[in-house]
């Protein structure tokens, strides 16, 4: 009788143990330079005051991550190949709560070119539609070329519909654009540079 009433006792003291703090949520959406598209597989990884690591993680194909911390105060360090890093600090976190994080990723290989203008004239005119045709059926290749997404070189200048890609679907545009259709719009991972 006396060991079932020592064993309750323990049982009650486990009971009465202070109870772990609840953790917070680091919220993060990592977008493209638009500050809109997705940007999928950044590496994020997270830091207490202490500087040490305590989570590391990477961005879903929505550009979406989340980590649940003990309430503190971390950094955030964001990185993919071909991208600059970026960091932000000073994110608290607190009980039961959630902090929301944005980061624009930008591409670091600047691009200096306008959207649409094909012959390296300076401006988008109509004879950028010439040009371009010409260019399908053979003719000479755009002057300007630019590396967009590492490995991947590319006459971005002929994009005007935002597809990261120069094709006869660009002529399509280019000609619409010219007849009231909407403005030329670059790849969202390589936007023009001034």
């Amino acid at each position: 009788m006396k060991a079932i009433a020592i064993s309750a006792a323990i049982i009650l003291s486990l009971g009465m143990a202070p109870c772990a703090k609840a953790n917070g949520v680091i919220d993060v959406i990592t977008a493209n330079t638009d500050g809109i598209t997705p940007q999928p597989n950044v590496h994020i990884r997270t830091y207490d005051s202490l500087n040490a690591l305590v989570a590391d993680g990477y961005s879903d194909m929505l550009g979406m991550y989340m980590v649940s911390l003990t309430p503190g105060i971390y950094r955030e360090h964001f990185s993919k190949i071909g991208f600059e890093d970026r960091e932000i600090g000073n994110i608290i976190v607190a009980d039961n709560e959630t902090t929301h994080v944005r980061i624009v990723i930008g591409f670091w290989i600047p691009c200096h070119y306008v959207v649409g203008d094909v012959n390296g004239s300076g401006i988008l005119t109509g004879l950028d539609v010439t040009y371009s045709i010409r260019y399908f059926k053979g003719g000479p290749h755009p002057p300007y070329s630019c590396e967009c997404t590492p490995g991947n070189t590319w006459y971005t200048s002929g994009d005007v519909n935002a597809s990261c890609t120069f094709d006869a679907l660009d002529v399509t545009y280019m000609v619409r654009y010219f007849k009231g259709g909407s403005p030329p719009a670059p790849c969202p991972s390589c936007p023009p540079t001034p």
